[in-house]
């Protein structure tokens, strides 16, 4: 007879273990298996032997079984929850853009105009939006355009840019 140490408070690990960052690492104890029979010692297979520790993003289920001679076995189930909780981080610049206003004195803005921050994140490259109500229409003066950057697991950060509209045209003498 086979007993393994899967369940209970003699477990290795807490079911479901859970990590924090992109693809993790994860330490798994194999299981305690006894051989109430005698010897020879039982074999043990197990899906986490064969990732060598290393998880993706999300929920996955690993089983260790273990054999012995007499064709009796056990199994153990457990999951590993791996959670990517960290948002993107931002280089948001310090100095307001600058945008020229036409010769009325001011500017139409368009999302073409702006200049998206730059973002990383540790899972990937984050998409960056431009999360503003509307760009506006302004004479010379300044607004604020808010950026969003969010990656694959929906950790978001933000970045406020302010805009600076400025009459670049010299005056004309006639």
């Amino acid at each position: 007879m086979l007993t393994s140490g899967c369940s209970g408070p003699a477990a290795p690990w807490a079911d479901p273990s859970t990590i924090t960052d992109c693809s993790g690492p994860v330490t798994i104890n194999a299981p305690v298996v006894v051989n109430t029979t005698g010897t020879p010692a039982p074999t043990l297979n197990g899906t986490a032997m064969a990732r060598n520790g290393v998880f993706p993003v999300g929920l996955t289920t690993l089983r260790y079984i273990a054999n012995d001679n007499a064709g009796n076995s056990s199994n153990c189930t457990f999951t590993i929850d791996v959670r990517e909780n960290t948002a993107p981080v931002f280089n948001c610049p310090t100095s307001p853009q600058v945008i020229a206003a036409n010769s009325g004195c001011n500017a139409n803005v368009t999302l073409s105009m702006l200049s998206a921050p730059s973002a990383t994140d540790n899972c990937g490259a984050p998409q960056v939006t431009l999360v503003s109500p509307s760009l506006p229409s302004v004479q010379s003066g300044s607004f604020v355009a808010m950026w969003r950057a969010t990656d694959a697991s929906g950790n978001s950060s933000t970045c406020p840019i302010t805009i600076t509209i400025q009459d670049q045209t010299p005056p004309t003498l006639t």
